[in-house]
């Protein structure tokens, strides 16, 4: 398995040229599909207050917000981050010099445009069995 999406992102946009073959593009796809399969439901809703938040006010947003938009605690926040982050979901933590938490999708990410997809695939239709069918 490719260590993380995340990580296939962030080498795509060095400046040393480098460049994906069909094979790689299709292994990222296989990859994404795993990956937003096993998320639970609250974990996906994480992501998509993350996404959603982030577009609102554009730039990351902190545990904090996102605690009180889904009103959980901030712990539990950081819980759910930490797990997407190690199940390969494609977001970026930091952390301020004030100490404040941050989150935010992976510009790479944003850029494929798959929000609806994405959202379309989670309700598991029959139709869709990929992010990257082509009919939706």
């Amino acid at each position: 398995r490719v260590d993380t999406l995340a990580t296939a992102f962030r080498h795509s946009g060095t400046d040393s040229g480098t460049h994906f073959d069909t094979q790689d593009i299709e292994e990222i796809k296989q990859n994404l599909n795993k990956v937003f399969l096993s998320l639970t439901n609250r974990e996906f809703k994480v992501f998509m207050a993350v996404y959603s938040l982030e577009e609102q006010h554009s730039s990351p947003t902190t545990y904090a917000e996102l605690a009180q938009n889904l009103d959980l605690s901030a712990s539990s926040i950081r819980d759910y981050i930490s797990e997407l982050v190690r199940k390969g979901v494609p977001l970026k933590k930091e952390k301020s010099r004030n100490g404040l938490a941050y989150v935010s999708v992976l510009p790479e990410f944003k850029s494929l445009n798959l929000i609806s997809k994405l959202i379309a695939f989670r309700n598991i239709s029959s139709e869709q069995k990929s992010l990257f069918d082509s009919s939706f």
